[in-house]
Order: C-alpha cells, then sequence, then structure tokens
C-alpha cells in the first residue's frame, strides 16, 4: 500500500522545524551531560547530535509489513498450506468503518488532523512530566510517530532482528529519531495515507495485525461493518493488545472500551443516546481463528512437511533456520512445489484401498512416493493415516510420521527392503561383465563356514560367515526354485538361491560400492548395505530404506543410469513476483546406460507371464518393470517399479508393530495366509501407475546390447 514518491502530496510544516530542532537540542544536552564529562558536554552535544540525523534514513516504507507465504501444487495455482507470523490484511481507509476511524482518533490523537508529526503540547507536557515524575513515564507520540514505531518493527523483524526499542522503552535519543521518521513521513504521506498506513498495521492482539484481520476474527466481519462498540473496543487494543485482549481479559477490555467511548463523545463523534448503548452493550464475540501449516494440509500433509524441511534447510533463504522460517512466515512467498495434484489423488485413493485410515484396527501402514526419472520431482506422496495426535492408543487414523521420507525430514528409520533390493546385485552383475542370461547356480539354500565370499576390501580379500556353526543358511519364499537357469530367471521369480547363486560370484565389496553408486542408504542417511551381512544381498538390512530412497533409485534404471536428487519445489516467488529461486535438476551419470537398460530388460519380466507378480502389469509390457520385496515373516512388504516416466515406490507393513507378520491379518476385511509383496503393495503400485503412468513419457526402454543379453559369466 506504499505510495510512490511521485504521486505523494508532500506537505510541510514550519513547526515541525522547529519543534524538531528544539526538541533535538534539548535531548542532545541531556544525552550529553548524561554521558560526557562537563568539560566535554557543551563542545560535542551539537556535532554528534547531526551525526545522528545524517545516518537516519530520509523515508521509511511500509513495504516490510508481514505477509503470508503460500504453498501451490506444480499448477501454480492449488493451495496446499499456508504460513504467517501474523493475520494481515490490508484495506483501503474507504473499507473502514468512520466509527473506528473516529474511535482510534478520538482515544490516541485527537488532534492528528490539526498537529503536525509531532505535538509541540505533548512534548512539553511529556518533558515535564517525565522529569517530575520518573516512574510514571509519558510518550507524547502522535499517531504518525506509533505508524512510523510499528514499520521500524516490522523492518527489523523483516530482517530477523529483534524489533527496535523505539516500539517499547523510548530514551532520548530514540524519540528523536522517532520524531525525525514522523516529519519525514508527513513530507510524503498525506494524513489520511498516514491512517489508513497506521490501522493496517497495528496489532490488535494474538497475531491479528491491523483492523481488517482483527475485525475477521473476533467477529468474522469486514472493518468496513463495525459497529459503534466494536469500533472502540478495537482501537481500545492498540495501547496494550495483550492485556485488553477480549478473549483473555474481557473486563479489562470491556474497561479500556468504555474509556474509548467517553473520548467519542467528548469529541461529539457519538451521540449521549449512542454513547449510553455501546456502553450497556456486553462484548460478544464470534470469534474465528485462522488456521494455518502443514498441518492443516490435509491429504497433501507429509509431503507439505517434506517441503517444509527442505525450504528450512534452504541457505537460498536465510543464513539461519530462524531467519528462512521468518523468511516464510513474513515474506509473502509463493512456493511451487512439484506435487502433481491428479497424481496426489490417485496416490492417496490407492493407499486408502489397501487400508482405509478411519478403520485400521490392526495398525498397517501403508505409503507411496513416485518421482519423475531424470527429473528427481516428487510427483505424489501419501499414506493411510492423516497428519495429527492420535485420540488414544488405538486411534491409527493419524499421527506424525512422514512413512515415505528419511527421518531427517520428518520420517522415520526406514523399513527392511527385501528383494527390491535385488536390482542392485543385478547391477552390479551386469556392470561386471556378465551376461543377464548366464546360467546360475540356484540349488543352494547353506553356504558353508568354510566357504569365502569375495571381499576385496577386507583383510585377506575373503569374508567367512562365522556366526552359526552349520553355515550361513537361507530360504525362498515358497517351494521350490533349487534348480539351474539364468540369472534373468532368478530375479524375475525372486528366488533367494539365485540371487546368492550370483553373489558368490561377485565381490562383495564391489556390490556395496554400487548400492552407493545408486544412492541406496537407509532412513538415517547411512549406507544400507553392510559387505559382513550376507542377508543385506536380499534386503535383510539393520536398518531399513524409505519410498522415497527406493522410487529415486529405481529411477536410475528408467533414465538409463542417470541419478537426480529427490525435490519438492520447482520455484520460489518473492511478494512482488520476482523470481527468488528456481530449482534445477541436480542430476548425475551413476551407472553406464547399457548396465541400467539390462536392469530394466530383466524388470519387465517380473510383471509378465513367467514373473513373480503377473497379474500387476499395468498394459505396457515394453515400458514397465517392477522388482517386489518381502522380509522375513512377512511384515513389511514393498513393490517398486516404473516407466520411462514416473517411478513409483509402494510399502505396505506397520512401524509400530516391527517385525509382526501380516499372513492371517485382517486388513480391510481381508486374511490372508501368505502376504508378499505383490498383494497389497502389488496392488497399491498397480492402482497408481495404471493412472497416471499413461500421462507421463511412456517409451519403450532401449534394448540391451548383446553382450548384457548374452550368456557370459
Amino acid at each position: 500500500m506504499a505510495s510512490s514518491k511521485k504521486s505523494r502530496s508532500k506537505r510541510s510544516r514550519p513547526g515541525d522545524f522547529i519543534q524538531f530542532l528544539a526538541y533535538s537540542v534539548i535531548a542532545g544536552l541531556l544525552v550529553a551531560l548524561v554521558v560526557l564529562p562537563p568539560s566535554m558536554s557543551v563542545a560535542l552535544t551539537a556535532n554528534a547530535s547531526m551525526s545522528w540525523f545524517q545516518d537516519l534514513p530520509d523515508d521509511i516504507s511500509d513495504e516490510n509489513i508481514s505477509k503470508p507465504s503460500t504453498v501451490y501444487a506444480s499448477d501454480g495455482t492449488t493451495k496446499i498450506a499456508t504460513f504467517f507470523a501474523e493475520t494481515n490484511t490490508q484495506v483501503k481507509l474507504d473499507q473502514m468503518s468512520p466509527y473506528l476511524k473516529d474511535a482510534i482518533i478520538s482515544v490516541e490523537d485527537r488532534e492528528f488532523y490539526n498537529h503536525g508529526a509531532v505535538s509541540p503540547i505533548g512534548i512539553g507536557r511529556a518533558f515535564f512530566n517525565n522529569i517530575l515524575n520518573p516512574n510514571k513515564r509519558q510518550g507524547a507520540s502522535t499517531l504518525t510517530q506509533q505508524y512510523v514505531n510499528n514499520l521500524i518493527i516490522n523492518a527489523d523483524v523483516a530482517r530477523g532482528e529483534d524489533p527496535n526499542t523505539l516500539g517499547a522503552k523510548k530514551n532520548y535519543v530514540d524519540k528523536i529519531k522517532e520524531m525525525k521518521l514522523a516529519i519525514s513521513m508527513e513530507r510524503n504521506k498525506t494524513k489520511d495515507q498516514i491512517l489508513e498506513g497506521y490501522l493496517n498495521i497495528v496489532n490488535m492482539g494474538g497475531q491479528n495485525i491491523g483492523v481488517e484481520a482483527a475485525s475477521q476474527y473476533y467477529w468474522g466481519k469486514s472493518a468496513k461493518n463495525l459497529t459503534i462498540a466494536q469500533a472502540a473496543l478495537l482501537a481500545g487494543l492498540v495501547q496494550a493488545p495483550n492485556i485488553y485482549d477480549p478473549t483473555k481479559n474481557p473486563d479489562l477490555a470491556r474497561e479500556r472500551r468504555d474509556i474509548v467511548l467517553s473520548t467519542m463523545l467528548r469529541d461529539k463523534k457519538i451521540t449521549q443516546q449512542e454513547f449510553e448503548e455501546a456502553v450497556a452493550s456486553d462484548i460478544k464475540l464470534d470469534v474465528h481463528p485462522t488456521s494455518q501449516g502443514c498441518s492443516i494440509a490435509g491429504d497433501n500433509a507429509q509431503f507439505c512437511y517434506y517441503m517444509l524441511y527442505n525450504f528450512l534447510g534452504d541457505p537460498s533463504f536465510g543464513p539461519t533456520t530462524e531467519r528462512r522460517e521468518a523468511t516464510l512466515r513474513r515474506g509473502g512467498l509463493k512456493i511451487v512445489t512439484t506435487l502433481n495434484p491428479e497424481a496426489q489423488v490417485a496416490a492417496k485413493k490407492a493407499v486408502e484401498s489397501t487400508q482405509p485410515g478411519a478403520t485400521n484396527w490392526n495398525d498397517i501402514n501403508a505409503a507411496l512416493t513416485s518421482v519423475e526419472p531424470g527429473t528427481g520431482r516428487v510427483v505424489a506422496m501419501a499414506q493411510n493415516s492423516q497428519w495429527g495426535n492420535p485420540v488414544d492408543a488405538n486411534d491409527h487414523s493419524v499421527n506424525q510420521f512422514n512413512y515415505n521420507v528419511d527421518y531427517a525430514f520428518g520420517g522415520t528409520g526406514g523399513f527392511q527392503p527385501g528383494s527390491t533390493f535385488k536390482p542392485v546385485v543385478l547391477a552390479q552383475w551386469i556392470a561386471s561383465g556378465k551376461g543377464v542370461n548366464a546360467i546360475v547356480n540356484g540349488t543352494s539354500l547353506l553356504y558353508p563356514t568354510s566357504f569365502g565370499w569375495n571381499a576385496k576390501c577386507l583383510e585377506g580379500g575373503k569374508f567367512y560367515f562365522r556366526d552359526d556353526p552349520a553355515g550361513f543358511s537361507f530360504k525362498n519364499a515358497v517351494a521350490g526354485g533349487q534348480t539351474w537357469n539364468t540369472a534373468a530367471y532368478g530375479i524375475r521369480q525372486s528366488w533367494n538361491s539365485y540371487l546368492y547363486g550370483m553373489v558368490a560370484r561377485l565381490d562383495l565389496c564391489d556390490i556395496r560400492d554400487m548400492a552407493e553408486r545408486l544412492h541406496v542408504h537407509d532412513g538415517f542417511g547411512n549406507p544400507l548395505y553392510k559387505v559382513e551381512n550376507l542377508s543385506s544381498n536380499i534386503g535383510g538390512t539393520a536398518n531399513g530404506a524409505t519410498p522415497l530412497t527406493m522410487a529415486s533409485t529405481f529411477a536410475i534404471f528408467a533414465s538409463e543410469g542417470k541419478y537426480c536428487e529427490p525435490r519438492p519445489m520447482d520455484k520460489v516467488l518473492a511478494n512482488d513476483g520476482s523470481t527468488l529461486k528456481e530449482y534445477t535438476n541436480e542430476c548425475e551419470q551413476v551407472l553406464e546406460p547399457d548396465v541400467a537398460n539390462g536392469v530394466s530388460w530383466v524388470l519387465k519380466g517380473v510383471i509378465a507371464y513367467g514373473g513373480s507378480a503377473p497379474d500387476r502389469g499395468i498394459g505396457l509390457p515394453e515400458a514397465s518393470a517392477a522388482k517386489t520385496g518381502t522380509n522375513d515373516n512377512s511384515s513389511q512388504t514393498w513393490m517398486t517399479g516404473y516407466t520411462r516416466g514416473l517411478s513409483t515406490s509402494s510399502w505396505v507393513g506397520s512401524l509400530n508393530q516391527g517385525s509382526r507378520s501380516m499372513n492371517n491379518l485382517a486388513i480391510n476385511g481381508r486374511v490372508l495366509t501368505y502376504v508378499d509383496g505383490a498383494t497389497y503393495a502389488g496392488a497399491q503400485w498397480q492402482s497408481f501407475m495404471r493412472t497416471m503412468a499413461p500421462k507421463y513419457n511412456k517409451d519403450n526402454f532401449t534394448l540391451p546390447s548383446a553382450q548384457v543379453l548374452s550368456a557370459a559369466g
């Protein structure tokens, strides 16, 4: 609402300069007498005062008034959340009740339209009172001076600094600064502009800044429609908004309101009858609190918090977390995220179809995240619970965890990925020069302690499993699979015996390095794979991974070897519409394209005839690939898969119940004797991808080279 200098009508009163000069001399003498030896006081007072004046700005702006920031989906119009430090809605003076203007002038500065920026009578009265009664100081501030104070406070807070003392315990130096700025203000703005600005910035209790915000909060009505009593109540708040807050201290608020009414009667702004009726009226409030933040973002809450953690961790918006939060809550930003509203609806529908949160008696958690290969843009993130505090221990419909992301972003330590880790081993198999059609020994479920696993990063170059005298044993998820066949067959059928047959011909340290190249980490940001934990090769890790991590890793295969750091924001605009930051894709080539294409060639067979999840196809047989994952006892299940346009990771398990099996457990009215990644997690993935994958790049995967498709090994 700040006017440009070209449009301002400059006003100069001869009395302003005289008042300013006189008070400056007095204050300068007082300061000199207090802080300097008597012999130096007289000589330095004038020079010191002049230096103060030269350091002060010529004008002050109302551009620093706190403004809310809004978070939008990728379309730039779908609102996700709003953040603010105070509620503030700017309105013109003619959109305010005339009673309100009369009330504020009568109680705060009855000669506002008659005197200059400072009041000579007020200055004299306050000066002598403060000498005679130092414990009962008077301020003598005009409305213009109060307006200046509020602008200075707002500017300080906007910079992330403590509010300047001009707004609180003023000394004489502060008073000089205040008067100088007030005079400058009145030279550049009309009285009506100053009154309008003041009424739009003054604190009226709690987070309510300005008359419109206060009117909407206390009564749910526009400031234009305030009654006499309501206008007087608001005008009374400005002296001490916390003390006279009618929601906390109604008796004090009423007492102050009646004082304001008496000043309005004194100044003939209201009649005797209007005064009596207003004084006799009770304070009747109809409070309309304004909510904000990610907690009220509904189905988008988890994504919103993920975005918030990223924003607060970005030094582009301030040197400290506190400064970034101030920018968010006061800067009037427009944050355009990567969230696709249509994809988010599809994701939420998918997880709720697994187990609706409202009837989640057995504490089943379901989550799904989808990212764009080649960009890292997170297009959907959903889970079958809302954000909030559970009513009791049996309430699993709400919580404050985001199952999709790492602990550092408000998530968890992750969940065992099971066989969704096997593509990492497959990638190393291909990278080492072995073909996907090489024959593998899948007959063994036991490797004796004498078997030396290749591990060049360990002393002696071998690892020997000694935790069990019988050796390292494991099992296949279902009976069978102990045969000889190709590596591709073993991965597609998800036989553990084939996987370890492949590992036995690789180097554990190379698999570890491949996992790190593919950015597979646990929910705490640490490497997921451990060389000396052989179970890591089938996802039996100490900690687990999150859906966002797995979706980002599989996106590498979709984009022919390119890893892109996942991101939730596209751009951040300033309040004036200028671009503060436009996010670019942070990508790197971490895998040879032919290796990535080889992985895709194998994984597309998982959801085709002859794979472990043939019923989970999405109608794109040459353009979609996936891998299921199930840990021991079926307590954590996965399906992660992709097209060229989307990489989606779906998880179903339980954070609180840990290793509890989902076998024979009622889930949304169904009881299955055996649950694996192809059941609930697979259905989620399929539901989402059938809806959204056709709307993104669905080109066929590139056929890998003859070497990759060979039987070399």
